[in-house]
């Protein structure tokens, strides 16, 4: 019965005896973890959130206000450009453009009339007689029809025709209502030709480039990287004090890409030209010069700090340059609670 009482309390005694040991020595033991270097291409960039819209998009309006009598088109229907979408009724205009034309149409009618009475220019009282009358009724047409055609091109003013090729993606407007010459009555957009809009601020506006390689992330398509370019950079800020950042989506057959579709942009601003040995960003450290410096093993288990000049730092991984001595292991510590000094004994997880 006593010995195997002794032998169920033995490993208590044993992990006594350990934590004992462990004290007592000078020389501290942590936990730590082995690392590897590795060939990564480092790359650095700037990310913002944003949305996707289309390169042509429109808030048709009538450029007079009206009461809108014919929408031709619906929702999601495609329009050529030129198409003619709408057209709304305003009294004085087409008022206007009635009186011009009857205007013209009675100039016409008075020179004809005149022609056929005189055709014989002596009646008119000579050839230069005839003359000077006919360059004055061909004067009254002239300055009628001009009338006119300037009165159907105010009245254009209530015709809504296609400025591209797009989609009617919302009709705000319907046929009977009143529409002000500032509301929108038709939204177009060419959905065949996407963007994705991107707001950044002053700090990081001088960075970017026309031509640089962009990475998206949509909110609808977890983890799936949508290859871009950057097309566009604003010289001036929006009201919001923010730059908008035009970035041109590539073709992806797999995915669907739709209007107001939201996710992030990481345009890259700098790159290694190829794979270089690197570490992880928090994977090496920084004294309170800035130094930087790795932790290093040796055969003995014992930690030492190695100061190691870095290249590029990147957004995942920090380039190094130093060579690091074969049989050298490089460690970090295992959790965010282990702290590691020069001296320590390392113990692997």
């Amino acid at each position: 019965m006593k010995k195997k009482y002794f032998f169920a309390i033995l490993p208590f005694i044993l992990a006594i005896g350990l934590f004992l040991l462990i004290s007592q020595t000078k020389t501290p033991i942590v936990l730590v973890k082995k690392i590897e270097l590795k060939d990564e291409v480092v790359t650095k960039s700037v990310s913002s959130s944003g949305e996707v819209t289309a390169v042509n998009k429109a808030n048709l309006a009538f450029q007079t206000g009206g009461t809108v009598t014919k929408i031709f088109y619906s929702k999601g229907d495609f329009m050529k450009k030129g198409t003619l979408i709408a057209q709304a009724y305003d009294r004085a205009l087409t008022e206007s453009a009635q009186y011009y034309k009857d205007a013209r149409d009675i100039t016409l009618r008075n020179r004809d009339l005149f022609l056929e009475q005189y055709q014989s220019h002596d009646d008119a009282g000579g050839e230069e007689e005839y003359q000077i009358k006919l360059r004055t009724y061909d004067e009254l047409v002239s300055q009628a029809d001009a009338n006119y055609k300037s009165s159907l091109a105010t009245l254009r003013n209530v015709f809504i025709y296609a400025p591209f090729d797009g989609t009617i993606i919302d009709l705000p407007i319907k046929e009977g209502e009143v529409a002000t010459s500032a509301a929108a009555v038709v939204n177009l957009a060419d959905l065949d030709n996407l963007e994705f809009e991107i707001g950044l601020d002053q700090e990081d506006i001088g960075f970017i480039k026309v031509g640089q390689y962009v990475e998206i992330l949509l909110d609808s398509y977890d983890g799936h990287k949508f290859t871009a370019v950057v097309t566009e950079v604003p010289l001036f800020a929006n009201g919001s004090e923010t730059f908008t950042v035009k970035i041109k989506l590539n073709a992806d057959n797999d995915y669907t890409i739709l209007l107001g579709m939201k996710g992030d942009a990481y345009i890259t601003i700098e790159s290694t030209k190829e794979a270089v040995s690197s570490l992880e960003f928090d994977q090496v450290f920084s004294d309170e010069d800035d130094k930087k410096y790795i932790w290093l093993v040796d055969s003995r288990g014992k930690i030492s700090k190695k100061y190691i000049e870095v290249g590029m730092e990147g957004d995942i991984y920090t380039q190094v340059v130093t060579k690091i001595d074969q049989g050298m292991i490089i460690v970090v510590p295992e959790s965010d609670d282990v702290k590691i000094e020069e001296g320590y004994i390392a113990k692997y997880l």
